[in-house]
């Protein structure tokens, strides 16, 4: 996600819902892209976090590949636009 923040992509970070049970965590997440031509689109997130000793030892992230398939092909069409301009 970091990666589009470089092509000019905005993100909203939004919490839908966050659980921890002893030493793992999993959080439901949305996150909301708007692309510099202004489209917007949304990309639902898992993350599941393991922490042993007081630190962070796993993370792993989960996003729905249609959702980023559609961000790519809407940023890819921004782009194009402007190396047009």
């Amino acid at each position: 996600m970091k990666e589009l923040c470089r092509h000019g992509v905005r993100l909203r970070i939004f919490c839908d819902e966050q659980l921890v049970v002893g030493n793992r965590g999993a959080r439901r997440q949305r996150v909301e892209a708007t692309t510099p031509g202004g489209q917007c689109l949304v990309v639902h997130v898992a993350l599941f976090v393991t922490v042993e000793g007081g630190q962070i030892t796993r993370v792993e992230e989960y996003m729905d590949s249609k959702e980023l398939d559609a961000l790519g092909a809407a940023l890819a069409a921004d782009l194009k636009v402007a190396s047009i301009n």
